[in-house]
């Protein structure tokens, strides 16, 4: 049997964590899930030991975000990170008008990296055929 997995939820309403901790112990009933009501308390669980999945609320209560957890735990873990979420609020919206229109990253942002995760929430005001939320190209020189 392979090694269970360490979770982390970081969640500043109980209800909510004990609902995420029952979901997770379904699909898998061997993982070892550690839960943080905030910031402080959650950087005192990786530094404890090793964190394969974090489930973060990116709007806690008080001067951190979940967003200032995932840099943290960047440094604590060592990982190279391209992207500098503490510069974002968590009210930033991108509004597009739905014709050929798109956000476009920095050049190399990607550069080094073996691998990367992307999130997003997404409102559809309307669904057309072709239509993308996410694209990875590289383009023509």
């Amino acid at each position: 049997m392979a090694d269970a997995l360490n979770i982390l939820i970081l969640e500043d309403q109980g209800l909510v964590r004990a609902g995420m901790r029952e979901l997770i112990q379904i699909s898998e009933p061997h993982a070892r899930i550690v839960e943080a009501a905030g910031f402080d308390e959650a950087v005192a669980r990786i530094e404890a030991g090793p964190i394969d999945i974090a489930f973060l609320d990116v709007d806690l209560k008080g001067d951190k975000t979940g967003l200032d957890f995932t840099l943290e735990a960047t440094t604590i873990y060592q990982i190279a990170s391209g992207v500098r979420a503490s510069n974002m609020a968590v009210e930033t919206t991108v509004n597009l008008s739905g014709t050929s229109q798109y956000v476009a990253l920095p050049a190399g942002i990607l550069n080094g990296a073996t691998v990367f995760t992307v999130a997003m929430w997404v409102r559809l005001d309307t669904i057309t055929n072709w239509q993308r939320v996410f694209d990875l190209y590289e383009p023509a020189s």
